[in-house]
């Protein structure tokens, strides 16, 4: 039974992308779907590109793609004001082919394995930055869904947060982050995540199966990787605008 694996939120993290495509080797998977947020935030911008372009990954445009493209939207903190230089020189490590590679992406994607359909996306269907969570009400999930495609599973990334969730007769999954699970950042001088996460995606006689992955990642090569940013709490300063993003979904 071939399956499908569904990877989000690499951040420019291809530390982490290559722990999770070495784990997949060993798993029968006939393709991989990336959720978006694809370069921004860490060191390997190029390589991770590079990486799902050689792959043939579909993908979706998250909102890290626009930061690349449109800049980080404004802010008055000294976090902000970090991630927002860290945004330009990821943007300047990027060739055009790449920019363009960004540019190209859909917002929505929907794809078939077997029997199955699944309609992918960012952070909803109507928003790459709404937050789909175990705790958001029904009557919200019921508003964000409703202009959904039929699909038996809707695939949404943007919290870092991995959930399988019933909705309707319907699965929302969300495969984690490959590149910055939340509570994955640990270090004292540069901290930096420690594992990747991702799922997997099997259907049979009409079952799904969702497998996710827990992985350990190689932090002393991220760290060299990292030293060349301009700055090294890229890291930690991703995941504290992540919660910040969570915790206004939570009404």
């Amino acid at each position: 039974m071939a399956g499908l694996a569904l990877i989000s939120d690499i951040h420019g993290n291809c530390v982490a992308l290559d722990a999770v495509l070495a784990d997949l080797s060993h798993h029968q998977v006939a393709d991989i779907v990336c959720l978006g947020d694809i370069a921004a935030g860490g060191p390997q911008p190029r390589e991770v590109i590079s990486c799902l372009r050689k792959l043939g990954c579909r993908a979706v445009r998250g909102n890290g793609e626009r930061w690349l493209l449109e800049g980080l939207p404004p802010g008055q903190s000294e976090e902000t004001k970090r991630l927002a230089e860290v945004a330009r020189w990821t943007r300047d490590q990027l060739a055009v082919a790449d920019l363009d590679y960004l540019a190209a992406l859909p917002t929505t994607l929907t794809v078939a394995l077997g029997s199955l359909t699944l309609f992918c996306f960012h952070g909803s269907p109507r928003s790459d930055i709404e937050s789909l969570l175990a705790t958001t009400r029904e009557e919200e999930l019921n508003e964000v869904l409703a202009d959904a495609p039929a699909a038996r599973v809707l695939a949404g990334g943007h919290t870092h947060l991995q959930l399988l969730r019933a909705w309707d007769d319907r699965l929302l999954i969300n495969p984690g982050s490959v590149g910055l699970p939340l509570d994955s950042v640990a270090g004292a001088t540069a901290p930096l995540p420690g594992r990747a996460e991702y799922a997997i995606v099997e259907v049979e006689d009409g079952a799904v199966e969702v497998a996710f992955r827990h992985l350990s990642v190689d932090v002393d090569a991220l760290a060299a990787a990292t030293a060349a940013m301009p700055h090294r709490s890229w890291a930690a300063d991703l995941e504290r605008r992540i919660r910040r993003w969570n915790a206004r979904s939570v009404r």
